[in-house]
């Protein structure tokens, strides 16, 4: 392996590639799941998979989100 000097004048081993391929796949996704990428300083992607009416529908109906809303935050279901 050929020794390179970086940016910061330090003297060394340089690595290129061997990079990391992410599949992600959302099994039976609700209507209206959106997903978005972005990159990181590091090189780096994040995915966000977002399920806005699932969550919402949940919370509304007192499911599992709602009961450990409740459960973590105190809160206390209230009517409209």
């Amino acid at each position: 392996m050929p020794l390179s000097r970086g940016r910061d004048g330090k003297l060394g081993v340089k690595a290129s590639g061997g990079g990391t391929v992410v599949n992600i796949t959302v099994i039976n996704a609700p209507a209206g799941t959106q997903t978005r990428q972005k990159p990181r300083a590091d090189g780096g992607v994040d995915i966000d998979v977002i399920i806005p009416r699932a969550v919402a529908s949940d919370i509304l109906n007192g499911g599992d989100v709602s009961d450990a809303l409740e459960t973590r935050f105190g809160l206390v279901p209230g009517g409209a």
